[in-house]
């Protein structure tokens, strides 16, 4: 059994996946379906996050149960934050901000201060106008395992893959 619920939350509450993605995925679950569960109707019928929390919560808290183990998303959402700043959906700085959020609150394995080092450098290059690749680099680096925890998830959701710029 995956753990499909937990993947959707991760995708959703990082910002990377849209109503459109998770009511496409339930509408087609639930036209494969004799007796589809709950929460994926509740998917279907959802237009915000907010119209998630309860049936998303309840389906990963069934999960844990199923698997015998508690499930962590925050380096699923890591991952999920840092592709949607490679789509272009965030902003470098915006990307490390909320990055940085996560990993100092969240369930990920990922040291907050890595990526508030190189979030202040880059505040500080662009106060004085030094270029800054190097430090997409480092990010690079430093989020590609994240990265490619997500790409094998979103793989599980959906058919096709959002391209990258």
């Amino acid at each position: 059994m995956k753990p499909v619920a937990n993947y959707w939350a991760a995708a959703i509450f990082s910002g990377f996946a849209s109503s459109v993605d998770w009511r496409r995925w339930a509408d087609r679950e639930i036209e494969h379906s004799d007796r589809p569960d709950y929460w994926i109707i509740a998917l279907s019928l959802a237009s915000s996050e907010d119209e998630l929390l309860k049936p998303l919560g309840e389906q990963m808290e069934n999960e844990e149960r199923s698997l015998g183990h508690r499930i962590y998303i925050g380096n699923a959402k890591l991952g999920f934050m840092y592709w949607s700043f490679k789509l272009g959906k965030l902003s470098f700085a915006d990307f490390l901000t909320v990055a940085g959020t996560e990993a100092d609150g969240g369930t990920g394995d990922l040291e907050c201060e890595s990526i508030y080092s190189i979030l202040n450098r880059l505040e500080d290059r662009q106060k004085s106008g030094k270029q800054w690749d190097d430090l997409v680099c480092e990010a690079d680096r430093l989020f590609d395992p994240y990265w490619a925890e997500a790409k094998e998830q979103w793989k599980l959701l959906v058919i096709e893959e959002p391209r990258v710029v």
